[in-house]
């Protein structure tokens, strides 16, 4: 039960980690401008 389930999750899993990956980094990158901006834009 255990190894078919670990079998199944990193073949599923390795599709959708490409793009959970980009998703994160956009949503970093979003929040990292967004406070430059309020940081440096409202100054």
């Amino acid at each position: 039960m255990d190894n078919k389930t670990v079998e199944e999750e990193p073949e599923s899993q390795r599709k959708p980690w490409q793009i959970r990956y980009i998703l994160l980094a956009i949503l970093i990158f979003a929040a990292i401008f967004n406070a430059w901006l309020f940081f440096g834009g409202g100054s």
